[in-house]
């Protein structure tokens, strides 16, 4: 498979996606959806020719077939073989990007947060997603954004009103089962923190098998005045696994947003670290470990733009 087969691919299964949708295909979420793979199409997936990927070479994952949101047997016997020592909290799966509500818990009462999949938000929460979807996360000149936007469905919406201190972290557990075949994934989360509210999530990524995997992840976070969140991301994946991560911020007034990103472990990683600072007095620290080994690629790319004055950012990678 080449790069084109790929695409063409994608935007087939897009059109088989949307015949199924009925009224949903006429939300304002669905029309975003369809701008985003009006620009994929455009944009084609990158080259080292493109400056922003010149470190990056996408020619091996482009040119290999994948199966996106494949059906697995992954249990809660073959968690029992991965597990997490003194892990609490909100613990949320997905398995080869699909929510997996019976490994899943949720102990926060709602009066804290609420959380949601994307999907379920869509149809439940409309006028908050359209409010914040796909507002500080721009596709326009990033394919694989791009490809996560008009796919969006599978991942998560969380939403911490005002003056709320969660006490249990919100964990998100993405593990790619690629024990029989090629896999992919694309979640979607969208995390609206209120006003001098605080938080912290984690997105743990994992993968099993000898077959290669994908994940093209988004995550949005909206951060209201004087709100503190504290962000981490662990990936522990294979050699031939496959990670394009991109996590896009909005800062207000006197907020704090601190993200400690890992990579134990993975064949291919790009992560994208997009923060804007749209607030005075407001704070953004960057701190990331990579461990790669071997021919294994790890490429972190970080942005932050001080849009307004009076504000701090540090990085320490």
């Amino acid at each position: 498979m080449n790069n084109t087969d790929l695409k063409t691919q994608l935007i087939a299964d897009f059109k088989t996606a949307e015949g199924r949708m009925n009224g949903e295909a006429k939300s304002a979420v669905h029309q975003i959806r369809k701008q985003a793979l009006e620009r994929f199409d455009k944009l084609g997936f990158p080259t080292i020719r493109h400056e922003e990927w010149k470190y990056s070479n996408v020619k091996n994952l482009v040119n290999q077939a994948f199966e996106f949101n494949a059906v697995t047997d992954f249990s809660a016997k073959d968690l029992e073989e991965m597990p997490i020592p003194n892990l609490e909290g909100n613990i949320l799966y997905f398995i080869n990007g699909v929510y997996n509500a019976e490994l899943s818990i949720i102990v926060s009462p709602i009066i804290e947060l609420q959380i949601l999949t994307f999907a379920e938000a869509a149809k439940m929460q409309p006028e908050l997603v359209e409010q914040y979807f796909n507002k500080h996360s721009d596709y326009q000149d990033n394919a694989f954004t791009a490809l996560n936007t008009a796919f969006a469905n599978n991942g998560i919406f969380v939403h911490v009103p005002d003056n709320k201190v969660v006490t249990q972290p919100i964990i998100l557990r993405f593990i790619s089962d690629a024990r029989t075949l090629n896999v992919a994934s694309q979640p979607r989360n969208l995390i609206v923190v209120g006003k001098r509210s605080e938080v912290q999530i984690a997105e743990a990524y994992r993968s099993l098998g000898d077959n290669a995997s994908f994940t093209n992840a988004v995550t949005e976070f909206v951060i209201g005045e004087e709100a503190n969140v504290h962000y981490y991301k662990i990936q522990n994946e294979s050699d031939k696994s496959y990670h394009i991560g991109t996590t896009s911020v909005l800062q207000a007034d006197k907020s704090v947003f601190t993200a400690n990103t890992v990579t134990a472990n993975g064949g291919f990683v790009r992560n994208n670290l997009n923060v804007k600072i749209d607030g005075e007095y407001a704070e953004a620290n960057m701190y990331g470990l990579y461990i790669p080994n071997g021919k294994q690629h790890v490429d972190n790319h970080t942005a932050v733009d001080h849009a307004k004055p009076n504000s701090n950012s540090n990085e320490l990678y």
